[in-house]
């Protein structure tokens, strides 16, 4: 309570006393002057900042609407209103805040906060501390409207006392006025009527401008001020500037790369200078909103390969309030999972537990550059894109079962092979303190890197993380595994089609795996692994064109007897390969062709 005094009475101790005497929390100790010295000198201490009604004009920016007078009615004439009128209350709360509403939820923009890194910058506020908030203005509103009805009670009571001696009456003294009572019911009105005020087109989305230039650039909200990312030239913070991203780094141009971070990166990526490049493209991809950046960043490897340092290393870049973790499973499985990440930089999830398949079209949805719809578990939903850079680590990559190029082309898998000793080991990278110094630099890092990847519209070539994305991607197709493993491009050859998929049946028995793919399924994943595979009809067989297989002899009677199931079928294809149907003298004709 004295703590709220101190704020709104702007740490005057008397004041203070006497509202606080007129409160129900009054007890006798208060009359005590060592107790109550003591509990207003603390309160005073704990309460850094006091209500300032002009806060409005000096962030230089207006966030309340005052309505004005209506129709017929004389331009400057005001009717008066009381101090619990919903919409007086509004404006005496927008006067000292810069508020904002989008939809339903409530954005606070901050510049007087005990912590740096959450000042002049904007954050999402609950309504349970909106109504809390807007409680005590209420309060103070009645304490306020005490004093005034109290000063003009003791003022009446003096000069009814004088009228009263000079007419030798017994003076009429009016009783000590009562604090009004705040209701619930007034809170919500007026709480109401500031979210009316204060309220944005629903479709205003974050890392936009507000009450300025839509079409100005994007700027990146850092610990100096709004950085342009195209020219890199520095302003002054902005409520303006729509968007709960701020990088707690300090821009300096003359900072350098910090060693510290280089060598990691060196260590982890054992020398591989591709894939430096590509991570420092990664990582400059999250200061930036406006990017639609089609990718989702893994790390893959063996424990203690310094995966989790690397990501730990983005988190302390980006600021904890500009990341959220949500595991990949969670992502692609539940429904209101992905609402959490809405406005991060970036969402990074370490040590990804494998499973076998997912929701790969929300992945895609999610880094795709489309429109998203955000919904929040019992709250309305909304449309947006997603600015949130995915990143998680692993030490078995899970399996996508996708069959096009969709999730493939926008997976960048890092493999990281170099394995700490025992001996090596440091937790002192994992904390702040080791890295500290070293933001400005890396900010550097990452804008070089952003800068890149938008001039060559495309991330840096790196066949060791091509080379691992192939590898993931047959593993988690059996088929293209099947058909990597067993055939290459021929000019002028051709295999039945029967044929391969009969034996894409013995491999997948023999080999132990699951989920086989109906025929016409199978066949659209032999043109895309080969290019040059044409399906056409020869001396009446169904034919791959542009193919050979490469499997000896004995492998192929190894699959066809092996699996007991599988010995009808065995027959059946000795019988063909010795000339006894049609299909066997089909067949035997092609393998006369391909040699």
């Amino acid at each position: 309570m004295c703590n709220h005094l101190a704020f709104w009475f702007g740490k005057d101790p008397a004041r203070m006393d006497a509202m606080f005497r007129r409160s129900g929390l009054m007890r006798e100790k208060w009359e005590r002057d060592d107790y109550r010295a003591a509990t207003i000198g603390k309160a005073i201490e704990g309460t850094p900042n006091v209500y300032d009604p002009n806060f409005g004009r000096r962030v230089g920016i207006r966030f309340g609407t005052n309505p004005g007078p209506g129709p017929g009615v004389t331009s400057g004439f005001s009717p008066p209103r009381s101090w619990d009128d919903p919409t007086r209350l509004a404006e005496d709360y927008l006067s000292g805040r810069c508020v904002r509403v989008v939809i339903d939820k409530c954005y606070l923009y901050r510049v007087d906060s005990d912590k740096p890194e959450r000042n002049d910058c904007w954050e999402p506020v609950s309504d349970a501390w909106m109504q809390s908030d807007m409680w005590q203005l209420c309060v103070a509103a009645a304490l306020q409207e005490w004093e005034r009805k109290e000063a003009k009670r003791v003022a009446d009571n003096e000069k009814a006392a004088q009228d009263a001696e000079e007419n030798g009456e017994e003076a009429k003294q009016k009783k000590p006025e009562v604090v009004p009572p705040v209701f619930p019911a007034m809170v919500n009105s007026a709480l109401l009527d500031t979210k009316s005020q204060s309220r944005l087109f629903d479709d205003t989305k974050l890392g936009t401008w507000i009450d300025g230039d839509p079409n100005a650039p994007h700027p990146v909200r850092v610990g100096n001020g709004l950085l342009d990312l195209k020219t890199r030239e520095l302003k002054k913070h902005s409520p303006a500037w729509f968007s709960t991203t701020k990088i707690p780094a300090i821009y300096d141009p003359k900072e350098p790369y910090p060693v510290k971070v280089l060598d990691l990166l060196k260590y982890v990526f054992d020398g591989d200078d591709t894939r430096i490049s590509v991570f420092q493209e990664c990582l400059g991809a999250c200061l930036s909103s406006k990017l639609i950046w089609k990718h989702f960043t893994a790390f893959e490897g063996d424990g203690d390969s310094g995966k989790s340092t690397l990501l730990n290393l983005i988190l302390l870049f980006l600021g904890e309030r500009n990341c959220s973790t949500i595991s990949l499973k969670k992502l692609t499985t539940e429904k209101f999972a992905a609402f959490d990440m809405y406005g991060k930089a970036a969402n990074l999830s370490a040590d990804e537990a494998y499973f076998e398949s997912a929701d790969e079209g929300r992945l895609r949805e999610l880094t795709g550059g489309d429109w998203v719809y955000w919904e929040e578990k019992f709250k309305s939903g909304f449309k947006g894109r997603n600015i949130t850079k995915i990143f998680f680590s692993c030490n078995r990559m899970p399996k996508f079962s996708d069959k096009s190029n969709a999730i493939w082309n926008r997976l960048i898998l890092f493999p990281c092979e170099n394995v700490i000793p025992a001996d090596k080991k440091d937790p002192i990278y994992m904390t702040p303190e080791f890295w500290e110094g070293s933001q400005s630099g890396l900010l550097n890092f990452a804008l070089d890197g952003l800068d890149r990847y938008l001039s060559n519209r495309r991330i840096t070539f790196s066949p060791k993380i091509v080379l691992a994305g192939e590898r993931h991607r047959s593993a988690s197709d059996s088929a293209r595994m099947y058909l990597q493993d067993n055939f290459v491009e021929k000019d002028h050859a051709r295999v039945a089609t029967h044929l391969i998929y009969a034996d894409y049946l013995d491999w997948l028995a023999v080999n132990g795996y699951k989920g086989q793919l109906e025929s016409n399924m199978f066949g659209k994943e032999i043109p895309q692994l080969f290019k040059s595979a044409k399906s056409q009809t020869r001396d009446g067989v169904r034919c791959w064109i542009g193919i050979t297989q490469t499997t000896s002899k004995e492998d192929l009677d190894f699959r066809r007897n092996i699996h007991p199931t599988n010995k009808e079928r065995a027959r059946q294809r000795e019988n063909d390969s010795r000339g006894h149907t049609s299909y066997g003298q089909a067949y035997a004709r092609l393998v006369e062709g391909n040699n």
